[in-house]
């Protein structure tokens, strides 16, 4: 083994590599993980600058190896030496036409690695981002082509400039597109290249025009952004904008000539890109609203989807959209409710609530529910005007408040001793909804069993029994209810003792009794209640009387 090869061996395990012998004749395997050994490692790297010709010869034969595990295991070292691959350049451009991805892979990242100095691989580096020559015949194969030959460009760096200019002008697209995209990584160092690339903003090829936005926004020069606002063609205004849109606050000296646009733009993707542009951009975001709301009205789909992102950002707007929750069009309303549901503003939830209790569309429920907690008063406020008999457990209020869980259980149990019906009933409904989640509010439930109101009583038993109350509270209300002067009662409460298994076997007596009720339908539900419970573990004596009275009903 030669002194160069030595020294590497010393380098891997300083940088988590060490080497080990593979079965193919003693070609060294990386195992990675080793804890790496910085001072050392900085001593051997080194060293091996000083040797990397012999270095990068050894490793250049193993790359032209007729065994695949010898050339996967030269191009991951060579991978690993940085600039100190350099020799094995020449061997590592021939390995871009490896057809094993990755002997081909840990060999474009070598050539990264490399740098500067490897500017002889700008020739291949550019066929392998022409689509004409595209390596495999996968989509995924093709783009992680193009990506990592266009990384490796831009660690080239300065050299790669001029021939990656070129090549903004290229016949084929993809080309191109690469080479904005290389261009764009090297940042501010790119800037030459600008001409070439304003001069693909308007190209017709959205992955070229996009790699150009990206580019341009990455090298950050505002001037020629904004002298590209005023260009003939609206892809090249367009594109303009959303590269200045992506620089953000750093291209703020932007924002009148985007405004001017605005004043006379007539298409409708060029205003959209401004408006998201002039969000991003303004110093002073507040002037940008009377344009984005305008664009919330309109009817135009890329216009609203501008405006609704914009907005998003500028938290301010919130009292401008609180506004237009009561614009007589409703479309623009519902509009503003979106908007104001996924900011999370409390304040809207009133205003909301009204809207839907107008007209329930999934857009404002939607809203509420994106509040959150504070839009629970509203929603609650909002029981006090229904009609028991229309909240059923599909009323959107009572899936509205079902959905905030927890947080809803102690005003709704404040609501059980509201003064109207429509509130107790609601509440005592959604908290039945909630199931044993509602556990919490069994003592504020307890009391409405003897409410006033009929139906208030059936919901408040519901409750209790879907709230997994204790027996000894919950037995005596249903036995009470049992002879209920109210048929409705009665037959909630015997359609309720099923659900309580065996703790319903206390309540076989007073089922027996409510089988000769005097309404049809309260004693059919006092027998469906006893018959499950005949010969599931009944004392003998309450068996054979409850089959006695199941026997005489037949």
């Amino acid at each position: 083994m030669n002194t160069c090869w030595q020294v590497f061996r010393v380098w891997s395990f300083c940088a988590g590599c060490a080497p080990q012998k593979v079965r193919d004749g003693g070609t060294p395997s990386p195992a990675r993980g080793t804890r790496a050994l910085p001072g050392v490692r900085a001593v051997v790297l080194a060293l091996l600058l000083s040797l990397g010709c012999a270095l990068g010869d050894d490793l250049s034969q193993q790359l032209e190896s007729q065994v695949l595990a010898v050339r996967r295991d030269a191009a991951f070292q060579l991978h690993k030496l940085g600039p100190a691959a350099q020799p094995a350049l020449p061997a590592l451009i021939k390995a871009l036409d490896d057809p094993d991805k990755q002997v081909w892979s840990d060999a474009i990242a070598a050539i990264a690695n490399i740098g500067a100095g490897a500017k002889e691989a700008i020739p291949a580096l550019l066929d392998a981002l022409d689509s004409r020559k595209a390596r495999g015949g996968r989509e995924r194969d093709r783009r992680q082509a193009f990506v990592r030959s266009a990384h490796a460009l831009s660690r080239i760096g300065p050299a790669a400039i001029p021939p990656l200019i070129a090549a903004l002008s290229g016949a084929d697209a993809i080309l191109r597109a690469g080479a904005a995209r290389a261009l764009g990584e090297m940042g501010a160092a790119g800037k030459a290249a600008i001409p070439g690339l304003r001069a693909n903003l308007g190209h017709r090829e959205p992955a070229v025009r996009q790699e150009t936005i990206d580019a341009l926004a990455q090298i950050g020069e505002v001037a020629p952004l904004v002298s590209a606002l005023g260009g003939k063609e609206s892809l090249e205004r367009s594109g303009a904008a959303l590269a200045l849109a992506q620089i953000g606050r750093e291209a703020k000296d932007a924002a009148p000539a985007l405004e001017k646009l605005l004043g006379k733009e007539t298409d409708a993707s060029v205003r959209a890109a401004a408006l998201t542009a002039l969000a991003k951009v303004s110093p002073d975001p507040a002037k940008a609203l009377p344009q984005l709301l305008a664009a919330l009205k309109s009817d135009n789909d890329e216009l609203r989807h501008a405006a609704t992102n914009a907005l998003l950002l500028l938290r301010p707007a919130s009292a401008a959209l609180l506004t237009m929750l009561h614009d007589p069009n409703v479309e623009h309303a519902r509009r503003a409710a979106s908007l104001l549901g996924r900011l999370g503003t409390a304040d809207a939830a009133p205003a909301i609530v009204q809207l839907a209790l107008k007209r329930p569309e999934p857009v404002l429920i939607e809203s509420l529910a994106q509040i959150g907690a504070p839009a629970v008063p509203a929603l609650i406020a909002a029981l006090d005007s229904q009609n028991p008999d229309a909240l059923t457990q599909d009323h959107w209020l009572v899936q509205c408040l079902k959905t905030f869980g927890p947080p809803a259980i102690a005003p709704l149990s404040a609501a059980l001793e509201s003064k109207n019906i429509g509130a107790r009933f609601g509440a005592a409904r959604v908290l039945g909804e909630m199931g044993v989640q509602a556990k919490p509010a069994v003592n504020a439930l307890l009391p409405l069993t003897a409410d006033a109101d009929p139906r208030v009583r059936a919901m408040a038993l519901g409750a209790l029994v879907a709230a997994q109350a204790e027996p000894r509270v919950l037995l005596p209300k249903l036995k009470t209810a049992l002879s209920d002067p109210v048929p409705i009662v009665r037959v909630t409460s015997a359609q309720l003792i099923p659900y309580l298994g065996a703790d319903g076997s206390a309540l076989v007596p007073a089922l027996i009794a409510a089988m000769k009720d005097d309404n049809a339908l309260a004693s059919k539900a006092a027998r469906h209640a006893l018959e499950p419970l005949v010969g599931a573990g009944l004392p003998e004596a309450a068996d054979r009387a409850a089959r006695e009275a199941l026997e005489q009903a037949k």
